[in-house]
């Protein structure tokens, strides 16, 4: 009886840990991408409508802060929302074909600072 019940035990923490496991990666799950990170923090970028999409970050509280960068392929140009105080960025166009997007993140406490990937 003591396998039977240290079998159930075990299974039970595999159940646990998964379950864990999922529940931390569903809030990056609907991203589209370009992930950065930084220190403690972690910034992604997800969809905001069809056309629009904003910088979100994943970290302690007023240790993380997340800015999003636009650039138009055709002409070069360039803009960005600026360091947000909150979680989240402004929205930014993109999916265009033209626009692309990339976020940039930063831990306070350690000072690094990081840069994702660029994405339509």
């Amino acid at each position: 009886m003591r396998i039977g019940r240290t079998i159930k035990f075990a299974m039970a923490g595999i159940a646990a840990a998964s379950l864990v496991a999922v529940s931390a990666s569903a809030a990056s799950a609907a991203s589209l991408g370009g992930d950065a990170f930084a220190g403690n923090c972690h910034a992604y970028i997800l969809p905001y409508s069809a056309m629009y999409a904003y910088g979100h970050v994943d970290g302690p509280a007023n240790e993380c802060k997340v800015d999003l960068w636009q650039v138009n392929t055709q002409t070069g140009g360039m803009t960005h929302t600026g360091w947000s105080g909150g979680v989240n960025t402004w929205p930014e166009y993109h999916n265009d074909g033209v626009h692309k997007l990339s976020v940039a993140v930063s831990d306070i406490n350690t000072g690094q600072v990081g840069q994702g990937s660029w994405i339509f």
